[in-house]
């Protein structure tokens, strides 16, 4: 892959009088613009007390503020930076927290698992598809109508590896219904990204459809939204292809309140787990991100588009580069 400098003014080494015993100075080279805000960067010098980090290492930060992004060089905790392979791509040391993410939801699974995943769109998406087909794993990766020209997602999707990629409203259809009773065994593994979801309103939906009486069902009805109303049947669709004794993840870079019946998943939480990380780094090769790239003269826009929901690629992840392919 080829790069350029850009935005040189932001390139200048800061001086620092000194630096804590445990940080490290990071010239950062990429970080996520949404989401769980991770980083890459490469090691310029250690605090006396810093231990398995070294100059010149390649680092992915586990958080990095947006101001902290455009600086030049950054002091950062040690605890927050973990090393990563001498050949990553910045674009990929990144995301690295999404790539770990995904692996441990599929930790539990075995070849010949079947896997539902609402949220193929989205990096950790994209990872789990990869690993899915790396493990004989049957992933069925459904995307949001909410995400733009989702049919290009979803041909990628088959791609990386997903056994089946469709629109999410598929899961209503009586095909899903054949191919769950015929073709699959019921899904292991339930995981819903609650980024397009009212978990709220949806759980108001599902307590008293699943368990009201007829009178507080048709009052909650009356009163719902529509579009929360479609939400709470894709989900009871979902739970209905899944084993009754399935695990159930919700997870949203928003905390959302997790869907009735799920478990929260908290993605960052991947990182504390030494086999993740290690059959993670040793993928990085082969893994494949896409992002949508942004340098510092752009960044702005970035977040302009990102706050007001304009911004999206059917699949790319906004990204802050320091460098940018010329290809």
């Amino acid at each position: 892959m080829s790069w350029r400098r850009v935005a040189t003014r932001f390139q200048q080494k800061s001086t620092f009088a000194t630096l804590a015993p445990r940080d490290v100075n990071i010239r950062v080279q990429a970080a996520a613009l949404e989401g769980a805000v991770g980083g890459f960067g490469i090691v310029e010098s250690c605090g006396s007390k810093v231990n398995g980090l070294n100059t010149n290492d390649k680092v992915y930060i586990k958080k990095i503020s947006k101001k902290a992004m455009l600086e030049p060089s950054v002091a950062i905790e040690s605890d927050l930076c973990m090393k990563l392979p001498s050949e990553i791509r910045p674009e990929v040391g990144a995301l690295f927290g999404a790539a770990c993410a995904a692996d441990r939801l599929l930790a539990s699974s075995v070849a010949g698992d079947t896997v539902i995943h609402l949220g193929g769109d989205s990096a950790l998406g994209q990872c789990l598809a990869q690993f899915a087909r790396q493990r004989n794993i049957q992933l069925i990766s459904l995307v949001s109508p909410e995400v733009p020209e989702y049919e290009q997602t979803i041909e990628l999707l088959k791609n990386l590896g997903a056994l089946l990629a469709a629109p999410l409203d598929y899961a209503l259809t009586p095909a899903f219904r054949q191919i769950i009773a015929q073709d699959l065994d019921l899904a292991s593994l339930l995981i819903i990204d609650m980024t397009y979801i009212d978990s709220q309103a949806v759980n108001t939906i599902l307590a008293a459809t699943n368990n009201g009486s007829i009178s507080s069902i048709r009052s909650v009805l009356q009163t719902a939204d529509p579009r929360d109303i479609h939400d709470a049947k894709r989900i009871n669709a979902l739970v209905a292809a899944s084993t009754p004794g399935a695990a159930f993840y919700t997870y949203s870079a928003n905390s959302a309140t997790p869907i009735r019946g799920s478990a929260p998943f908290f993605p960052e939480d991947a990182l504390a787990h030494a086999d993740t990380i290690q059959r993670v780094s040793q993928a990085t090769d082969s893994l494949a991100v896409f992002v949508e790239a942004y340098d510092a003269s752009t960044i702005e826009t970035a977040h302009m588009r990102i706050s007001s929901g304009v911004y999206k690629h059917p699949y790319r992840t906004p990204l802050f580069v320091t460098e940018i392919d010329e290809d």
